[in-house]
């Protein structure tokens, strides 16, 4: 998952008044990475789409997967049984016996888990509710393993980061709300809370670090605010 840091500039306008100009982010950005490899077989939503944590955005050839799983159940299957039915004649048998059928189901089994795995990644999922803000991949394409697939960010809720002057930020305690504008809606006027402030001054810039925190209203639908948008606090 990322969060985009804001680069601010602070203009001073008077003793204690300033400006700062940032951009907005997503609270929850996640850049999603694929965990297999293979030909793209299947996409199933497309830029700018809603989706929910858990929903599959694309698939990857999983043919050779889907074998090697099925055949890892029978393996798996088969050496369960064996292990059960020596462990029921236990006292017929001798321990080392015993312990060999117990440790080749052991081996099956964890085989059949890291088939189970490996299948499961060839469905690219999305771990966040949001808007698919970008696609990396297109239909037929190869794609490797840590390739980029997806970019979804959540616009529910949105945060700034700033940088501001030392001697600026005394009074800009967590919790208090600071009123910013938006390129987008230049004569509204919207509030967002902090809620941290850096416990350092950053040597080179003389500046401390602030993060703010607002939920994004809906209109008509919409969310009013895009995470990218620059704002001035």
């Amino acid at each position: 998952m990322k969060t985009i840091l804001l680069s601010a500039l602070l203009l001073a306008t008077s003793a204690w008044a300033y400006k700062v100009t940032g951009v907005l982010a997503g609270k929850q950005e996640v850049l999603i990475k694929s965990k297999s490899q293979g030909e793209i077989t299947q996409i199933e939503k497309k830029e700018g789409t809603k989706v929910l944590a858990g929903d599959t955005l694309a698939t990857i050839d999983d043919e050779q997967e889907q074998i090697e799983w099925k055949q890892a159940a029978e393996e798996l299957k088969s050496a369960k049984g064996d292990y059960l039915k020596t462990k029921a004649l236990k006292k017929y048998v001798s321990q080392e016996e015993l312990i060999k059928k117990r440790d080749i189901y052991l081996k099956k089994k964890s085989i059949y888990e890291l088939k189970g795995y490996n299948l499961k990644n060839t469905k690219i999922t999305s771990p966040i509710a949001g808007v698919i803000s970008k696609k990396f991949i297109k239909m037929g394409e190869t794609v490797s393993n840590g390739a980029k697939t997806f970019e979804v960010i959540n616009s529910e809720n949105l945060i700034i980061e700033i940088d501001v002057l030392a001697e600026k930020s005394k009074n800009l305690k967590i919790g208090r709300f600071l009123s910013f504008s938006s390129d987008l809606h230049p004569k509204k006027s919207f509030k967002a809370k902090i809620t941290f402030v850096a416990p350092t001054i950053d040597k080179a810039s003389g500046t401390t670090r602030l993060k703010l925190e607002l939920k994004n209203n809906v209109v008509h639908g919409r969310y009013e605010l895009k995470p990218g948008t620059l704002v001035n606090v």
